[in-house]
């Protein structure tokens, strides 16, 4: 299955950031898109529907509009095929990609998980939590820092 597109556009000038959100469970897409949607920036989301697709858009990226290289990517780990920690070395070693933050979302509670996504290169790394309110404040929060404060910072 081929990446989704959500696009959301707003008044906002300059150019959009685009978030490459990478998980295989559709509910959380749809948490995760509405979120970044809710928020009041120019944002333009792509989902890959697991690993493999993730790793697929990211060879195309940079190609053209329908596969732009991404300013952000969210990226789960337990997904068939290409697992999370695949994608994320995956990125690291293509020389494209080894600033591209990427913030890793996942149920995983683990420190020796952790541990290895940030070894990987991993940006952040923040658990999936139950409770929805907290789960949108840490999406909301990724988002803002990686597409407004570190893209200024970086520019």
């Amino acid at each position: 299955m081929s990446a989704q597109t959500h696009a959301k556009h707003n008044a906002h000038s300059g150019k959009e950031a685009v978030i490459l959100l990478v998980d295989d469970d559709p509910d959380y897409r749809m948490l995760v898109r509405d979120a970044l949607e809710s928020l009041n920036l120019p944002v333009k989301v792509f989902e890959c529907v697991d690993g493999c697709d993730g790793i697929r858009f990211l060879k195309r990226a940079g190609s053209g509009e329908e596969t732009p290289r991404p300013s952000l990517v969210l990226l789960d780990l337990e997904m068939p095929g290409a697992d999370g920690l695949e994608v994320l070395a995956s990125l690291r070693a293509d020389e494209r990609y080894r600033d591209l933050p990427v913030v890793v979302m996942t149920g995983v509670d683990d420190d020796d998980t952790e541990r290895r996504a940030l070894d990987i290169g991993a940006s952040s790394y923040t658990c999936k939590v139950q409770d929805t309110d907290d789960m949108l404040r840490r999406i909301e929060a990724a988002a803002v820092y990686w597409t407004t404060v570190h893209r200024q910072l970086s520019a």
